[in-house]
């Protein structure tokens, strides 16, 4: 998983994905911050690293917040201000 930031997320958008399958990584996931440090909008997009060229996913929140990662059987979910 990445955080992206604004000097790094062209790299972390287009090369990255492509260095991490080269190197045999199975799954990618970009935690994308943008806008003002007081109020940050966050997205989260997933690459299938395992299919050539692929696009990333943008995953949408479940009804109680949080986001499940099948590939590595991971929930990501707030608490509060974290």
């Amino acid at each position: 998983m990445e955080v992206t930031s604004p000097d790094t997320r062209p790299y972390d958008f287009a090369d990255r994905p492509d260095a991490y399958r080269r190197a045999g990584v199975r799954y990618y996931v970009a935690l994308d911050v943008r806008g003002p440090a007081d109020r940050p909008f966050i997205d989260l997009y997933a690459w299938s690293l395992q299919v050539p060229a692929a696009e990333p996913e943008r995953l949408v929140p479940e009804a109680n917040g949080g986001i499940w990662l099948e590939p590595v059987r991971v929930s990501l979910s707030v608490d509060g201000d974290r």
